[in-house]
């Protein structure tokens, strides 16, 4: 469903290791779920795989409630 607001979270990582995420790595991401690992790579393939992840996870949701909208926390 390509109507879910998506918004990602940095405020843990970057209180964590002290800059934005950024480069290659090993990514994990919360939606909710508890955290998701996304296959290695860069930050922006990483995004890429949870944007796409999260909302195959509540697409079976009704629309209203989706207008509100995903916040994924970057966890590492």
């Amino acid at each position: 469903m390509k109507n879910i607001k998506i918004e990602f979270d940095t405020t843990s990582y970057v209180f964590s290791h002290g800059r934005s995420p950024r480069g290659y790595g090993s990514w994990a991401f919360d939606w909710g779920t508890g955290p998701q690992f996304a296959p290695t790579g860069t930050y922006a393939e990483a995004k890429r795989w949870a944007s796409e992840t999260a909302r195959a996870s509540f697409s079976h949701l009704p629309l209203h409630i989706c207008r509100a909208g995903v916040v994924i926390e970057v966890c590492s």
